[in-house]
C-alpha cells in the first residue's frame, strides 16, 4: 500500500511509473525482508524460536544420555537437599503467624543477665495488669502462658488419660489474633471476668480431628484436667495451631482458670505478654511507654523483692532492666532460638554442595561443548547468529535444571520430616508445616534459575563464540584451549569438595562421639517412667 501511494506521489509530479517505481523501492528496501518483518511483528518470533529450541535441545539431551542422566542425578540431591533446608528454615523461622496481620503483633522480654538464659519472656500478673492498663492508647496486650504436656481424661474415654499440649490464655486473645472459630465459638473477655468462674475450653482443629475426627458433638464434651472440668466450646479454624512454630497448641482455657494463688503474686512468673499495636502508634512510641510503666512497676516491687538489707548495684540493675518489645509476627519460639542457628548453617552447607555439583556439570558440560565444536561452527556458517546458538544452549541446561528442580522437590518431601524427627524425642515430637506453598516454589523457581546460570552460561559462552573457519579445519590445536579454560573449574570444584568432605567429616566424628558416651551405668533394658500423682 504504502509503495504504490508512493509511486502515485512521484507519477503525479510528472515522473515515468518506472522512475518512480525504481526510486521507491530504493528508499523502502526488499519488499521480501518487509513482509517477513511484518509477519514476525504479529507472531512473536521469539516465542516461535524459543518452541524450536527447546525441541532441539529434548532431542541433543536424549542423544547424549548419559552426560544427561549424569547432571540431572547430581543436581537433583543438591537442590533436593537445597529445597529440604529451605522447607525447614520457612517452616520454623521464615513464615508468620496464621492471624490477621501478624506485622503489628509483639512480645515483651527482658535480660536474666544469666550465661545459661540471657533473656526471659515470661512475667507475672501484676505486671501484665499494669502494662495492659498503661499502653491501652498504644496497643492491646494479651497474655498466654507457656505451653505444656498435661494429662487430660475425657468423660466418654472410661479414665484413660491422654497427654494434650495446653494453654492459659487471657479471654481476648483470639480477638486480638484475629482467629475465629470453625464450631462453636472462641475465648471471649467474658470468659475472664471472675477466676474460677468459666470452666470452658475450646481444641484446635488438628486435635478435634484427630481426637473427635471432626465430629461436631464434641462441642458440649466436658474433660479433666489436674481435678477440674472443663467444657469444650469450640473448635478453631484450620489455619491456627498456636503461636509457637513447630509446637502446636491441643488446648486452651481460660486466663482466669489458673492457679488462683498466680493472681497478684510477683513471684508467679508463668506466661507471655503478647499485644498488637495499633494503626495510628509508632513502635518507638509504644516501647517507651511500655519501658517506663515496667521500669515504675519493679519500682513498686523492689522492697518486696529484695528487702532493707539489698546491694545498691543489685537494686539498681532490678530498677534498670531494659523491656525489650520484640516483633511477634513469627511467633516467639524456644524451638526457633534452638534451632535457629543450626538451620542456617544446614543451608549453608546445602547451598556449597549445589555449588560443587554446578561445578560438577559445569565441567561435564564443557566437555560436551569441546566435542559439539564443528556442529556450531557449522551452523554459525549457514547463517545462524551467536545469539541463537547462546540462546539454544541456554535453554538446553535449562530443562536439565528443571527435571532436576522436579526430582529435587520429591527429595526434600522426603528428607525434610526425617530431619524434623530428629529435632525432638518421640514423646514429644516437633510438628512442622512442611506444605508445598508459594515460597517454596518461588525457592525451587530461583534455584533453576540460579543453577542453569551457574553451569550454563560458560559452556554456553564457548559453544556461541567459535570461529568457524579455525573449527572446521582439522588439527586446529584447540584442544588445549578447551582444557586450559575447565582448569578452574575443575579446580574450583575439588576446592569445595574438599571443604565439604572436612566438615562433614567432623560432623559425622562428633555425631559418633556422642552416640557412643559412657553414661556411668548399663543402659541396655532400662526403662524411665514417670508418676502422675
Amino acid at each position: 500500500f504504502h509503495v504504490e501511494e508512493r509511486v502515485r506521489e512521484r507519477m503525479a509530479e510528472g515522473m515515468s511509473r518506472e522512475t518512480a517505481e525504481r526510486q521507491v523501492r530504493r528508499r523502502f528496501g526488499n519488499p521480501l525482508r518487509l513482509r517477513e518483518e511484518s509477519r514476525d511483528v504479529k507472531l512473536l518470533p521469539w516465542l516461535d524460536s524459543m518452541i524450536r529450541d527447546v525441541r532441539l535441545g529434548a532431542r541433543m539431551l536424549r542423544r547424549n544420555a548419559v552426560v544427561t542422566s549424569t547432571a540431572v542425578a547430581s543436581l537433583s540431591l543438591a537442590l533436593g537437599a537445597c529445597l529440604a533446608a529451605f522447607s525447614l528454615l520457612d517452616a520454623l523461622i521464615l513464615r508468620p503467624l496464621p492471624v490477621a496481620r501478624p506485622d503489628q503483633l509483639i512480645y515483651l522480654a527482658f535480660p536474666t543477665y544469666a550465661p545459661e538464659r540471657p533473656e526471659a519472656d515470661t512475667f507475672n500478673d501484676p505486671v501484665f495488669v499494669g502494662l495492659r492498663d498503661a499502653s491501652r492508647e498504644h496497643a492491646d496486650l494479651f497474655a498466654m502462658s507457656t505451653q505444656v504436656m498435661r494429662p487430660v481424661t475425657f468423660a466418654e474415654a472410661g479414665g484413660r488419660k491422654e497427654e494434650v499440649r495446653t494453654q492459659y490464655v487471657s479471654g481476648d486473645a483470639f480477638n486480638r489474633l484475629g482467629v475465629g472459630a470453625a464450631v462453636g465459638r472462641v475465648l471471649t473477655g467474658q470468659d475472664d471476668l471472675t477466676p474460677g468462674a468459666h470452666p470452658v475450653a475450646i481444641v484446635s482443629h488438628a486435635f478435634w480431628m484427630r481426637r473427635f475426627g471432626g465430629d461436631p458433638a464434641a462441642v458440649g464434651r466436658w474433660f479433666s484436667l489436674q481435678d477440674a472440668q472443663f467444657q469444650i466450646v469450640g473448635v478453631t479454624e484450620p489455619r491456627f495451631a498456636g503461636i509457637e512454630p513447630g509446637r502446636p497448641t491441643d488446648l486452651w482455657m481460660p486466663y482466669a482458670m489458673y492457679n488462683p494463688r498466680a493472681f497478684g503474686n510477683f513471684q508467679f512468673n508463668w506466661f507471655r505478654i503478647l499485644g498488637r499495636v495499633h494503626d495510628s502508634s509508632r513502635f518507638e512510641l509504644t516501647q517507651n511507654v511500655l519501658q517506663a510503666a515496667f521500669i515504675n512497676l519493679r519500682r513498686q516491687h523492689a522492697p518486696r523483692e529484695f528487702g532493707p538489707s539489698a546491694s545498691p548495684e543489685r537494686l539498681a540493675r532490678f530498677l534498670q532492666t531494659p523491656l525489650y518489645v520484640r516483633s511477634a509476627a513469627n511467633g516467639p519460639s524456644p524451638l526457633r532460638r534452638q534451632f535457629e542457628r543450626p538451620l542456617w548453617i544446614l543451608v549453608s552447607i546445602a547451598a556449597l554442595v549445589l555449588l560443587i555439583a554446578g561445578s560438577n556439570v559445569a565441567n561435564l558440560y564443557l566437555a560436551r561443548t569441546a566435542a559439539r565444536e564443528r556442529e556450531m561452527a557449522l551452523r554459525l556458517s549457514i547463517g545462524s547468529s551467536r545469539g541463537r546458538l547462546f540462546q539454544q544452549l541456554m535453554l538446553e541446561s535449562a530443562l536439565v535444571a528443571g527435571a532436576a528442580c522436579a526430582l529435587g522437590l520429591f527429595f526434600a518431601a522426603a528428607a525434610a520430616p526425617v530431619v524434623v524427627g530428629m529435632l525432638a524425642p518421640p514423646g514429644d515430637p516437633v510438628h512442622l508445616d512442611l506444605r508445598f506453598d508459594w515460597p517454596l516454589m518461588a525457592a525451587a523457581g530461583g534455584l533453576t534459575l540460579l543453577t542453569t546460570s551457574l553451569f550454563g552460561v560458560v559452556p554456553a559462552l564457548c559453544a556461541s563464540g567459535v570461529a568457524p573457519i579455525t573449527a572446521l579445519k582439522t588439527g586446529d590445536g584447540r584442544t588445549g584451549t578447551r582444557a586450559g579454560l575447565m582448569r578452574p573449574f575443575v579446580v574450583i570444584q575439588v576446592a569445595f569438595g574438599l571443604i565439604v568432605l572436612f566438615v562433614g567429616s567432623l560432623l559425622v566424628l562428633s555425631f559418633t562421639r556422642l552416640s557412643t558416651v559412657n553414661p556411668g551405668f548399663a543402659a541396655s533394658d532400662v526403662l524411665l517412667l514417670s508418676v502422675e500423682p
